[in-house]
């Protein structure tokens, strides 16, 4: 089990030109199923460039740097002393102007040259983007391509190729990444039928979660499993099972009548990608799914899915009501560091916005009204997400708006954690601290009546 591996350090260092005194941070995924994203490990880059730092590590994996809206991909070895050059950093006017909470922007990652690790993944990855883009390398690319014969012979001939050049490498996680992207490949081209796929990538296999190209495959495989005519199991008997509340080992025995589910480990990871599936699929009832994880976190048969169960739990219900908003220490105009705590004992309106972002502004004048007829029950607070404090600083001092406005500090796990993704963003926070609804209506839209009947139910 992945779990029962020792961590050993993992060493960092590189330079990253143009990052000068900002803060670099190690990320990856807790697992694949929920997506949650985690940091290893931060620095803060020095004034020449440069950076180190050290991480534990229990297998190879999949990570990212990132420095504000810039990230850039890396795969990590523990014990290893990892040396990279990061390049194209730039921060500008047109740069800041990019919703980095959208589509973060590409740092070129170059490894050092004794690093096997990335630079054989790199290699492999471009032959694999060349065959694609070979087929679906423009508008007039056809997915059906990619279900055509000739791509089926250039995916074989590749895989030749790739098993003369990549075959004494020694190192089990790039031909796990290798075996598993040609499974993708050939399931994309549907050479095989699914089930000899099954047989061949799935069947008495270890299931690797830390294996990114693994957990691609795996996920394409069962993302409509259920839905197959021939399933003795199907997406119906799921959502029978779920909606009236039966337990979860029932659920996880009736899948057990599908003879390719009958590896327990393999089962309970199916059932968990279904279970995240189910939450965003009309018919199911969200609460009866996440009663099932909630099981799954204490009764589910293996560790490792009673963690993927406790991230996908968290990931489905971070932004619901009633969950603990995080609080925050910004700095407004004054000097003055504010915390959301600070308003206990009022409900608070928090909006985030950029001084370039025309419909922010024009919310902030809607704002103006709210915060005159509110100011005794609602706390407004604007937190700017310009990158230079000083944006913040000369705008609130020229426009004096009569609620409190704090500067993000480029803090982006902040704006992760409160589920910000575009400008202008509003968030209604209650007395405790905890979210009453996010996303929330703007100022122009439907807030003051949503306001209305909050304070009208306190009373």
């Amino acid at each position: 089990m992945i779990f029962q591996v020792t961590a050993q350090a993992t060493y960092i260092t590189g330079t990253a030109k143009g990052a000068e005194g900002k803060k670099l941070l190690v990320r990856t995924f807790a697992d694949y199923i929920s997506g949650r994203e985690i940091t290893l490990g931060y620095t803060t880059i020095d004034s020449t460039g440069n950076f180190s730092l050290s991480i534990p590590l229990r297998s190879t994996i999949y990570a990212w740097f990132e420095i504000d809206y810039y990230a850039g991909e890396v795969y990590l070895d523990p014990g290893t002393h990892h040396v990279f050059t990061l390049k194209g950093i730039v921060f500008n006017e047109k740069t800041d102007r990019i919703n980095g909470n959208l589509e973060q922007q590409t740092i070129s990652v170059i490894p050092d040259s004794s690093d096997r690790l990335n630079i054989q993944l790199r290699k492999f990855n471009v032959t694999c983007n060349q065959l694609l883009i070979r087929y679906l390398g423009d508008e007039s690319g056809n997915p059906f391509e990619l279900m055509s014969k000739s791509f089926r012979i250039a995916v074989d001939s590749l895989k030749l190729v790739c098993d003369t050049v990549f075959a004494k490498n020694g190192s089990s996680f790039i031909n796990d990444y290798i075996k598993y992207r040609f499974a993708s490949l050939q399931y994309m081209n549907l050479q095989n039928s699914t089930q000899k796929l099954f047989f061949s990538y799935l069947f008495h296999q270890p299931v690797l979660y830390n294996n990114i190209e693994y957990m691609g495959f795996f996920r394409q495989y069962y993302e409509n499993y259920f839905t197959a005519v021939n399933r003795p199991f199907r997406t119906e008997h799921l959502r029978y099972l779920i909606n009236t509340d039966a337990p979860y080992a029932a659920i996880l025995d009736s899948m057990g009548a599908d003879t390719l589910l009958q590896n327990e480990v393999l089962r309970e990871v199916v059932l968990l990608e279904a279970l995240r599936t189910a939450y965003a699929t009309s018919g199911f009832k969200r609460s009866s799914v996440l009663r099932v994880i909630g099981s799954m976190v204490s009764e589910a048969r293996f560790p490792e899915h009673r963690e993927i169960a406790k991230n996908l739990l968290y990931m489905l219900t971070r932004y619901e009501s009633g969950k603990p908003a995080p609080d925050f220490a910004l700095m407004d105009e004054k000097g003055d560091t504010i915390q959301l705590s600070d308003f206990k004992n009022k409900i608070v309106y928090l909006h985030f916005f950029t001084t370039w972002n025309t419909a922010s502004l024009e919310e902030m004048e809607f704002m103006r009204t709210l915060q005159s007829k509110y100011a005794s029950s609602v706390q407004f607070v604007s937190i700017c997400c310009d990158r230079e404090y000083m944006k913040m600083y000369h705008f609130a001092r020229d426009q004096k708006f009569p609620w409190p406005l704090l500067h993000f500090n480029g803090d982006y796990q902040l704006l992760d954690a409160l589920g910000v993704k575009t400008y202008p963003y509003f968030i209604l926070v209650d007395t405790e601290g905890r979210f009453l609804l996010n996303p929330a209506e703007s100022p122009s839209g439907n807030i003051e009546s949503r306001l209305n009947t909050i304070l009208e139910g306190k009373n």
